[in-house]
């Protein structure tokens, strides 16, 4: 196990493209079109000083953009890495501690790499970071790489075997797809193609064009031939990687990573390749913490490649169950009643394998061979047993119960893997019990839910509900205690406005009934109450605004504004501070409480990797489990009024850097506001919020009210969530409500209604 002090590091937010879907293929068919064979004598051009240069966004064709000298270092000094040398950086690291992970043939292509030379390092990445398909030599551009350094890199790359100057397909059909949009029309014009439209081009084949008889031998000859060799000149040469030696760095960067889902075809660099900006002030910068790259994360290459087909399988899955729901469920559309037929079969064969993989897992109790409890998340047993999770929602869906039942009772029987989903596995399976096989049944499996250990308070929560339904429908007589009916009840508060815009997947827009009204910032807004009263013990006070003025920093062009900023300048106006802030104002309180527990632990294997934002390990039930002398002595300081000390030393240290750190963000709330809220809530209540996601950060990322408002000189702070007419609480929303009641803060159901 090797052990490096890293840096703060700064990489640029535009740097790489979004992942864009690509076909995904087996390493044995990869190789057996594209075999890797080491090249015997390879000439390379010599070795240089590797160059910065530019990243163009996949979606973009423009120039990479230079950095000048004034970029070549650091904000403390450091010089800046190109990303050719952060890819030598990479192979360092993975092969220092996990070259059995690779076999020599791999690890001699490795040695091939890094005699490429600069330019052609630099191209091959560029290609890499895109996803896979041939490109027109003509369109990769470099800033500080005329068109003659990219042919002969190019040039390079298809000696060396690393890349393809032929396309896997020579028809018109592949090369059409090389045109632009522009080209495509341009080039539709020339053909005079009749009954065609110019964006039907890129459909065309072979068979779109008829026989023609030549003047000179009069026999049939196909234009296509012709057209064809047209589009060939116009394009001009091209390239594209090698699909194996594209894996064999998408392995490289999964190992370097610890990827815990398949990133797509562009996203495996994207956590490491980050320095080189087209804009300083761009740039990202990671917190400093040691790196532990733990070299038995895998111990043996099998596992490896294990892990890596059950990541692809899961990546197949979501990417079938995506489409399957852009389709929708009961459209009447007869073509899209094909696509739907077709996409449950590919995903009821992915979940028979996903299954019957997970199955050998359970039944040979294959755990990590280091002992280490949290490595588990990165063995194949980790990711089938989400896919099989995922599945029994599939298997609802088709109304396949049986078969969704036998499937939560397995899960809920092994204790190996992904144990923090239990309580979904509780959820789900005395639902379909209860409403469709038999409510016994039911009543069995929410006794023991309310038992479990990693029941979260969610839930919890529905579990206690469904108890109170079967308990009624049963006549059971046995006494219980439900928490969630013990919570204090949220105040409710209803404010009448007139909606001016609303459309189906649209948020509705609001203003007030007052017909001359105009959004804009102004301290003199007032509220006129219609009456207070109080319902089911409630209280309700439901108001009109009045006057032509709201407080409020600009209008919408419609008129209107969303509830939650109608809501948000209706409490403005009346004297208090706030945010549409959702989950980032808890996410940040707790990132910045944490900071130190989240960076400075050395917990072997956390962090793998210097551009990381948050240890390996937080999404999980094993985070707490690391950490639990240290977070004990912080939940004290915080609990005995030391937070506030806490936030202004690390607020002053990582705000000018804007240092990334999962959930913190720097820009939405100010050094100021961060305190006077945090002084707000008080010690208890941030410590116990802190707790909470110490315990289960995955559970809790969402729900928080909408608004955060205080009053900084009463020390008083209040979480509220808005509701437009017709919309709904979700359950996590009301976890939230009920966790915020029992830290007694306080918290508000805002509703904007019509009348």
């Amino acid at each position: 196990m090797s052990k490096r002090r890293a840096v703060s590091q700064q990489v640029g937010d535009d740097d790489i493209s979004e992942s864009e879907c690509g076909s995904e293929e087996e390493d044995a068919a990869l190789e057996s079109s594209y075999p890797l064979k080491p090249i015997e004598n390879l000439k390379t051009t010599p070795r240089g000083e590797a160059e910065d240069s530019g990243n163009e966004n996949e979606n973009s064709e423009a120039e990479d953009s230079e950095s000048g000298k004034e970029d070549d270092t650091n904000e403390d000094g450091a010089p800046r890495l190109s990303y050719q040398q952060q890819v030598e950086v990479v192979l360092r690291a993975v092969l220092a501690d996990e070259g059995h992970l690779f076999t020599h043939e791999e690890l001699h292509w490795f040695d091939c790499y890094s005699g490429l030379g600069s330019d052609a390092q630099e191209v091959f990445i560029k290609l890499l970071n895109r996803r896979p398909k041939v490109e027109r030599i003509s369109r990769i551009r470099f800033k500080r790489m005329d068109q003659d350094r990219v042919d002969a890199a190019v040039s390079i790359l298809v000696h060396a075997g690393f890349a393809s100057d032929k396309l896997p397909e020579d028809d018109l059909s592949s090369w059409l797809k090389l045109l632009r949009k522009d080209e495509l029309a341009l080039f539709a014009g020339e053909l005079r193609i009749g009954g065609i439209a110019k964006t039907k081009v890129a459909e065309l084949s072979s068979d779109s064009f008829p026989p023609r008889v030549a003047d000179d031998t009069h026999s049939p000859v196909s234009c296509v031939d012709s057209v064809l060799q047209r589009i060939k000149s116009f394009a001009g040469p091209t390239i594209h990687l090698s699909p194996p030696h594209r894996a064999l760095f998408n392995r490289l960067f999964l190992v370097y990573n610890r990827s815990q889902t398949w990133p797509g075809d562009t996203g495996f660099m994207l956590d490491s390749i980050l320095t080189n900006l087209r804009d300083s002030t761009r740039r990202r910068n990671f917190a400093s913490f040691t790196v532990h790259r733990f070299g038995l994360t895998w111990p043996t290459r099998e596992e490896l490649l294990d892990y890596e087909r059950c990541l692809r399988l899961e990546y197949e899955w979501a990417e079938a169950e995506a489409e399957l729901l852009s389709v929708g469920k009961r459209d009447a559309d007869a073509e899209k009643g094909r696509v739907r037929t077709r996409l449950r079969e590919k995903m009821s064969g992915i979940m028979e394998v996903a299954v019957e993989e997970w199955e050998r897992w359970v039944r040979e109790e294959r755990t990590h061979v280091s002992g280490v409890a949290w490595l588990q998340m990165f063995t194949g047993g980790w990711v089938v047993t989400r896919i099989v999770s995922q599945a029994t929602r599939f298997c609802h869906q088709i109304e396949d119960f049986t078969k969704e039942i036998d499937l939560l009772r397995k899960l809920l029987a092994q204790r190996l893997y992904c144990q923090y989903i239990r309580g979904y596995w509780f959820d789900q399976l005395a639902l379909t019990l209860h409403r469709y096989v038999d409510k016994e049944q039911a009543w069995e499996v929410c006794l023991s839910a309310l038992t479990d250990p990693y029941l979260q308070c969610g839930h919890q929560r529905a579990i206690e509900k469904r108890v109170i339904k079967l308990k009624k429908n049963l006549g059971k007589r046995i006494n219980l205690i439900y928490h969630h009916l013990q919570y204090p009840k949220a105040a409710t508060y209803k404010l009448i406005a007139k909606r001016v815009f609303s459309q189906t997947n649209h948020k509705a827009l609001w203003t007030s009934m007052d017909p001359s009204f105009v959004v804009r910032r102004s301290k003199s807004s007032t509220l006129t109450t219609l009456f207070t009263d109080r319902i089911r013990g409630d209280f309700v006070s439901e108001a009109l605004l009045s006057g032509d003025k709201l407080v409020r920093d600009a209008a919408k062009e419609s008129g209107g504004i969303y509830v939650e900023e109608l809501a948000l300048e209706w409490y403005k106006a009346r004297g208090w501070k706030g945010y549409h802030s959702e989950n980032s104002i808890i996410t940040t309180l707790f990132g910045l409480l944490f900071w130190d527990v989240l960076f400075f632990c050395e917990v072997p294997g956390a962090f793998s990797s210097p551009y990381q934002t948050c240890p390996l390990d937080l999404n999980t039930e094993f985070f707490i489990i690391n950490r639990a002398d240290h977070v004990e002595t912080r939940l004290a300081q915080i609990e005995s009024g030391g937070f506030v000390e806490i936030i202004r030393k690390v607020d002053e240290r990582e705000r000018e850097k804007r240092t990334l750190c999962r959930g913190v963000s720097w820009k939405n709330f100010t050094r100021e506001d961060i305190i006077e809220i945090s002084q707000c809530f008080g010690g208890p209540a941030l410590a116990h919020i802190c707790r909470l996601f110490a315990q289960s950060y995955w559970a809790h990322q969402g729900g928080v009210p909408d608004l955060c408002i205080w009053k900084p000189k009463e020390r008083k702070v209040m979480l509220v969530e808005v509701k437009g007419e017709g919309d709904q609480f979700s359950e996590k929303q009301r976890v939230w409500m009920d966790y915020l009641s029992i830290f007694k803060v306080e918290v508000v159901q805002f509703f904007v209604r019509t009348k």
